[in-house]
């Protein structure tokens, strides 16, 4: 994300947060000071258990594309916190954080195609999308892949890579 006062996913202490937030008031056109500001209220709003205005907040973010927002809203989604119950509307919001390079989706999107949660059961996509997160570095999705790979015959194996091997292409040029 070059040019933006990023802040991970996770519990920050109050004053680190003010800290970041007044870092990226002095560096930082005020549109991402505004996403800082957005993205840390719905957080907030998620850790106080007010899944309702989180899940609407995160969906305003996640709506203009941000792949940390479409990551919660997907898990909100699998969980039914703030809405329903919805694992297929899970799958469309990992689906858009996955094809924006963001991991975790692509992890949690693998599962759901694993179990055919919220979309068919699918080995070749939940095989895909666990190679890809294993290239971009989550060591955990080897071990799903391998797993997985044991139900698989070989022909699906070789389809499988060659879909991942295009989902990493199509990445390359939303990660520049």
């Amino acid at each position: 994300m070059r040019g933006w006062c990023f802040i991970g996913v996770g519990r920050v202490s109050g004053l680190f947060a003010v800290v970041m937030l007044a870092a990226c008031v002095a560096q930082r056109p005020q549109a991402q000071v505004d996403y800082v500001t957005a993205y840390y209220a719905a957080l907030a709003a998620y850790e106080r258990s007010d899944y309702d205005a989180a899940l609407m907040m995160f969906r305003q973010l996640a709506s203009k594309g941000d792949a940390l927002s479409q990551l919660y809203v997907g898990s909100m989604y699998e969980r039914g916190e703030g809405a329903a119950k919805d694992e297929a509307a899970a799958v469309h919001w990992y689906r858009r954080a996955a094809e924006q390079g963001n991991v975790d989706a692509q992890v949690n999107l693998a599962e759901m195609y694993s179990t055919g949660s919220g979309v068919d059961r699918d080995t070749v996509h939940a095989y895909a999308w666990w190679s890809v997160a294993a290239t971009l570095g989550e060591q955990s999705a080897l071990s799903s892949r391998s797993i997985i790979a044991q139900h698989m015959s070989p022909q699906q194996i070789k389809e499988a890579d060659g879909r991942a091997d295009e989902i990493l292409k199509s990445l390359s040029t939303v990660m520049r």
